[in-house]
């Protein structure tokens, strides 16, 4: 499983990450691309989704009960949380993602952790070829 532990002082080339350098921001684009980021609740509880102002405050979009997918209209570059959802508590649920949607940048990785082919995944095959 990845972890920050196992990445912790490898080169920056390192292209899997979760820092804002790795991922095209809003900035970069001579005009806002709009996205669709589709989350799925795989817990075994419901969650809250937020949308990350750039002051890194956080608003409420949507709660998705275990199972529920929703596909939720964005921009390429804009940050998202889901959190643990605590009912009747004013204090912020357990941190469950924490992710940028849209273009990442895909950089030479030396982390072992990233190089192993995912468990489940099967390659699309090129329908061009």
């Amino acid at each position: 499983a990845c972890s920050a532990s196992k990445c912790a002082g490898l080169p920056a080339a390192c292209g899997i990450s979760h820092e804002a350098k790795d991922f095209v921001m809003p900035h970069e684009m001579s005009e806002p691309v709009p996205f669709e980021a589709a989350f799925r609740n795989d817990a075994p509880k419901a969650v809250q989704l937020f949308w990350v102002a750039d002051n890194g405050k956080e608003q409420s979009y949507a709660v998705l009960m275990p199972a529920a997918l929703i596909v939720q209209p964005t921009y390429v570059g804009q940050r998202w949380r889901v959190r643990e959802l605590m009912p009747g508590s004013t204090a912020p649920g357990q941190l469950m993602l924490d992710a940028r949607v849209g273009v990442i940048r895909v950089s030479r990785c030396s982390c072992e952790a990233h190089a192993r082919r995912p468990v489940g995944y099967t390659p699309v095959p090129d329908a061009t070829t």
